[in-house]
């Protein structure tokens, strides 16, 4: 009982440790990867008139049937080709047999 609870206890205690040294190199890949990637800031003045016309919400009840809600057609699938018929020469030709030879008994 108490060798299984231990080969049980180690084998925890080993996917624990690889888990932990996997996490830590890649998390330590993804840290300078990300440390030295470069960062594009732009800054722009905006007038509170320019937030106030934004179309925020859903549409209004008279718009919901315009033409800005396209329904795209039904897809239609291709036509396929007919399969190609095989030849004799495509087909698969069974293997032959193998000839087993007894073999001698150990001395």
């Amino acid at each position: 009982m108490i060798t299984s609870r231990r080969i049980s206890l180690a084998i925890l205690v080993s996917l624990g440790v690889h888990a932990l040294a996997g996490a830590g190199v890649i998390g330590s890949s993804l840290w300078h990867a990300w440390r030295d990637a470069p960062v594009d800031v732009e800054i722009t003045g905006m007038r509170l008139e320019d937030l106030q016309e934004l179309p925020l919400g859903a549409p209004a009840a008279a718009d919901r049937g315009s033409a800005a809600s396209v329904v795209a057609p039904p897809q239609s699938t291709p036509a396929r080709s007919p399969a190609p018929q095989a030849t004799d020469r495509d087909r698969a030709q069974p293997k032959p047999e193998r000839v087993r030879t007894p073999r001698p008994p150990p001395s």
